[in-house]
Order: structure tokens, then C-alpha cells, then sequence
């Protein structure tokens, strides 16, 4: 096989990531703007490699050229012990073969029990390389926009407003990769919203209209883990002039913000689960994307 054909062949590797979300058991959308450049795929398998080996695994195909990985995907998240939060970087390197990097929230990259553990504890220099992986932070650098090298910084540049930053875009984009079919919001948490004298919660009146919820009066929240929360909604005009209303989440938010532990710049995603004209009670489920712990981290 000539050389100009193999080039062809093997594309220049691109990179995408994916945050474990509900349902990431069994399968695992690809974002839709990758499959865009992947084009036709003929192949019915992709390959997925990494420190532990390959795994082949099952393509699925739905329309608008939806791609996903499905039968084969399960032991794949089995043998890396992949959690709610963890996220995976993709590269890939051509004809549905991916590399793939595991990182668990904290942003580092997870560590698995190699057969050479044991060796790893005699030859410390051993781990050391293990965990020195520059390019991959590279790469999502790249990918995301998000700057994770923060130790090579130009000068100028403030580092701690930069991961501030790198927290802010990560719940974000966190959120951003689970898209609920029902109706939905997306909020960051802000310092006023935990103000236990007077804590609230905003909803954005668009969501309201287009969801006939004007005259709710209370709302139920479904935290993660299912609990159910009771809360009332209450409205303030904000302008006497232009009879601009605010309408938030009052009594009964604070005792989910406490139990949930959220703070200033997690995200949470509300979905629309169930209402009813007759109690005009609305069920919300809450998706809760806490900001990665950079804190470890040397800067």
C-alpha cells in the first residue's frame, strides 16, 4: 500500500469530550458537530484504546446522522470505573479508532490498577511518567478553549482569575453536553442565590411563558439522588414603570441549596418534569454540574 494512500487514509486526528451523564451506561453520543466532520460512516464498529487496552465496541446510527457507541460500550465503562461527572477525551486517530483519556470532576486524569502496581511502588519515577501527560491537557485545551495549562502563563496574565475561568467553563460545558428532550433551563449559582436571610432562586420569564407556568404558584425539585423538595414561587415587579416581573423560587430553596451542598458557580440544569392545571404544582428535575476541584492543582 503506497504511502500517499495510508495518508489518506488516517485523517489528522481531531478531539472530542464527553461528561458521564444519566444514562451513560450503556451508550454514548458522539456531538453531533463531530459526527458532522467524521462524514459517512460505513463502518459498524469503532475501536477504543487506552492505558488498559482496546475495547470494540458497537456503532448505532439514528437520523441526522446521529452516531453513538452502544453494544460493547458497558464493559468499556466497567473496566475503567467510569462515575456520574467523570469525562473522557476522544482522539481520533482514523477509521472510528479512538484514543481515550479518563479524567474523573477533580480534572486530573484517573489512575488505574495496572497488573504493574507493584512495580510502580518499588520505581516511584515509574508513576511520575505516568502521570505526566502535557499534550492531553493540550489537546483540551484545544478542543474546549479552556486554558488547563496554567503553569506556562505569559506575564500579564492574572492565574487565578484564569482558573476561576477554567472552573466556570467546565460546569458549563458539563451541562451544555446533556440536552433533555422536555423543557429545560440552565443557571449558575451565584453568592446571592445561598444568602440564608434571603435565598432565592430566578427563572427566566421566557421559560415561564412558553410553558403556561405564570400562574404556578408552587414548585416541587427532584434533587440527583431523587429527594423531593417543596418550594414556593413568588413574583416581584421589579419596575413600577414597565411592570417588569421577576419571578423566583423563594421558601423551601434553601433547604435544597443546603442538602445539595451548592455553591457560587456550580450549574444546575432545571428540567420540566410534570405539571398539572389542577394543583398548579410544577415537578422539576434538577441536574446538579458542581464546578471540578482545582485546588490541588500547582499554579
Amino acid at each position: 500500500m503506497s504511502s500517499s494512500r495510508m495518508e489518506r487514509k488516517l485523517p489528522i486526528a481531531k478531539h472530542f469530550f464527553k461528561v458521564m451523564m444519566p444514562g451513560f451506561l450503556t451508550e454514548l453520543y458522539i456531538p453531533p458537530a463531530f459526527c458532522g466532520q467524521l462524514g459517512e460512516v460505513k463502518s459498524e464498529e469503532a475501536i477504543l484504546t487506552s492505558r488498559k487496552g482496546s475495547w470494540h465496541i458497537k456503532i448505532g446510527k439514528r437520523d441526522k446522522g446521529f452516531i453513538y457507541f452502544r453494544e460493547g460500550w458497558d464493559n468499556f465503562v466497567q473496566h475503567h470505573g467510569l462515575c456520574l461527572g467523570d469525562f473522557a477525551v476522544f482522539e481520533h486517530i482514523g477509521d472510528m479508532h479512538f484514543n481515550v483519556y479518563v479524567f474523573d470532576s477533580s480534572a486530573c486524569e484517573k489512575e488505574f490498577p495496572l497488573k504493574l502496581a507493584r512495580e510502580i511502588k518499588r520505581e516511584p519515577q515509574v508513576a511520575h511518567e505516568i502521570k505526566r501527560e502535557p499534550y492531553v491537557a493540550y489537546e483540551i485545551k484545544k478542543e474546549s478553549r479552556v486554558a488547563y495549562e496554567i503553569k506556562k502563563e505569559p506575564r500579564g496574565v492574572n492565574i487565578h482569575e484564569n482558573v476561576k475561568h477554567i472552573k466556570r467553563e467546565w460546569s458549563l460545558k458539563a451541562a451544555a453536553s446533556y440536552s433533555p428532550e422536555r423543557p429545560h433551563f440552565v443557571t449558575t449559582i451565584k453568592a446571592s442565590n445561598g444568602k440564608p436571610a434571603s435565598p432565592y432562586l430566578n427563572i427566566p420569564a421566557e421559560f415561564l411563558k412558553s410553558n403556561n407556568l405564570g400562574q404556578t404558584s408552587s414548585i416541587t425539585l427532584r434533587d440527583p439522588s431523587g429527594k423531593l423538595w417543596s418550594a414556593e414561587l413568588k413574583s416581584r415587579n421589579t419596575n413600577s414603570l414597565s411592570c417588569n416581573i421577576r419571578t423566583f423560587i423563594a421558601n423551601g430553596w434553601y433547604e435544597f441549596y443546603d442538602s445539595n451542598k451548592l455553591k457560587k458557580g456550580d450549574v444546575c440544569l432545571f428540567e420540566l418534569n410534570h405539571s398539572t392545571r389542577r394543583s398548579k404544582t410544577v415537578v422539576m428535575d434538577v441536574h446538579i454540574f458542581p464546578q471540578p476541584n482545582l485546588s490541588n492543582n500547582p499554579i
